[in-house]
């Protein structure tokens, strides 16, 4: 009699456990990057973003990692590899999915001294700031310098760079459910340090 109470019980636990693992896990939460300065940069480079960058919008980072490099007002030439780890989905149970991940909203602050990221408090938007102020949105970012000069400003602070030790700094960002590292290497190509 006590065998068979066992051999039901582990039976039931068996059928939960494969009831609970056919639910399928919700998507992975999403994580916004936006780029920010208090000094127009004369010159930036960041491939996951588009080719016109606006100050302040959030462009999606799905997990993975990204670069981007920059001239800073001031001279100095900065590079920076970040990478993110975003919040699983939450797992499903029998036939019903699993919630998605939360949404993450970051910004980079393109600094004199380097780049930095911080958490933002927004809720959910994801939109252009063009949209809600063409003008001014327009404003922050023109850079003087046309694609190609800024990409050639970039190559030549590259170059200069080769033969300098680089100051190299890390940063992690961790909140509930999302994770960004950072590994900048900056040049002061002007001699300046100040923002």
């Amino acid at each position: 009699m006590k065998r068979t109470k066992h051999s039901v019980f582990a039976a039931v636990m068996l059928i939960l456990f494969l009831l609970a693992s056919c639910g399928v896990r919700g998507p992975e939460g999403q994580t916004f990057l936006a780029l920010n300065w208090t000094s127009l940069p004369q010159a930036m480079n960041f491939p996951a973003f588009p080719s016109t960058i606006y100050a302040g919008e959030y462009i999606n980072h799905p997990a993975g990692d990204y670069f981007g490099e920059y001239i800073a007002w001031d001279g100095s030439y900065w590079n920076a590899s970040y990478w993110i780890e975003v919040e699983e989905g939450s797992p499903g149970f029998l036939f019903i999915p699993g919630g998605a991940g939360d949404e993450y909203y970051l910004s980079m602050w393109l600094y004199s001294f380097g780049p930095s990221i911080y958490t933002d408090g927004v809720i959910s938007r994801s939109v252009s700031p063009a949209a809600d102020q063409p003008e001014a949105s327009a404003k922050e970012s023109q850079l003087t310098a046309s694609p190609e000069q800024q990409e050639m400003l970039l190559s030549r602070a590259r170059e200069r760079a080769a033969g300098m030790e680089p100051v190299i700094r890390s940063e992690s960002i961790r909140i509930p459910g999302a994770t960004v590292h950072v590994h900048i290497r900056g040049y002061d190509l002007q001699g300046s340090r100040d923002e």
